[in-house]
């Protein structure tokens, strides 16, 4: 009896280990907890990868290995690291942090570009904080008007490429405790939005607001609507853009 209730304790740790709870909005993995993000301009492959259980680990780069990736970054199987941000002190423990972005190898419109955060511990190993879809703008192959473009996309890619325009394609600055994005909301107005490290959160918050407009150069401060999503995983474009 001891030995069967033995064997049923193991094989039920070895499904834990593999178990998805989608409802929750929290996928884990063999390797690592996935967190599935709500903004309204998310693409369609999200929670396609993000549901998938792998056993293998992959740091395909796009360009070719010119870059050491430390080895608890994994990625999903179809995707590949785009582009590795400058080491930075993202959370402000004085350890550099490894950021990059990544996404499918082959692109199809719709798909998004995802902005991945390792923190450095102070063994020296890495630990995923957030894998953010919310981030970079979805990929489309253009942003420029295009009836026949339009008309080639699905109903919802189509309300999604609408929304962002040409001039919406933005910047990602990371600063010690800091992640900027900047995006273009209109002709000459930039929106420069400032999230600031908070240790109790373990999360990434809007602290400014600003308006940069560049044909006189200046910069004024918004003021931050009360209700506000303050959080970078709850970030979404269409909030600044419909402003």
């Amino acid at each position: 009896m001891e030995n069967i209730k033995s064997m049923q304790m193991k094989k039920l740790i070895a499904i834990s280990t593999t178990v998805v709870i989608i409802g929750a909005g929290i996928v884990m993995g063999i390797r690592e907890c996935y967190h599935i993000e709500e903004s309204s301009l998310v693409g369609v492959d999200v929670v396609q990868w993000k549901t998938h259980i792998q056993d293998t680990c992959n740091q395909k780069q796009k360009y070719g290995n010119k870059s050491t990736i430390p080895k608890e970054v994994c990625i999903p199987l179809e995707h590949v690291i785009s582009y590795i941000y400058p080491s930075v002190d993202l959370n402000g423990d004085g350890l550099e942090d490894f950021v990059f972005d990544h996404h499918k190898e082959i692109l199809e419109n719709g798909d998004s570009i995802f902005l991945s955060i390792y923190l450095q511990k102070i063994d020296g190993t890495y630990r995923l904080s957030k894998d953010l879809a919310n981030i970079n703008p979805i990929y489309f192959e253009t942003y420029e008007y295009s009836k026949e473009f339009e008309n080639s996309l699905s109903p919802k890619l189509r309300g999604i490429w609408n929304t962002y325009g040409i001039d919406s394609v933005h910047q990602i600055y990371l600063n010690e405790r800091e992640i900027e994005i900047w995006m273009n909301v209109e002709a000459h107005i930039d929106y420069k939005l400032h999230y600031n490290y908070s240790k109790e959160k373990d999360t990434w918050v809007l602290i400014k607001w600003e308006e940069y407009t560049d044909y006189n150069n200046s910069t004024t401060e918004r003021k931050i609507p009360e209700n506000w999503k303050l959080i970078i995983e709850d970030f979404d474009y269409k909030d600044y853009l419909d402003w």
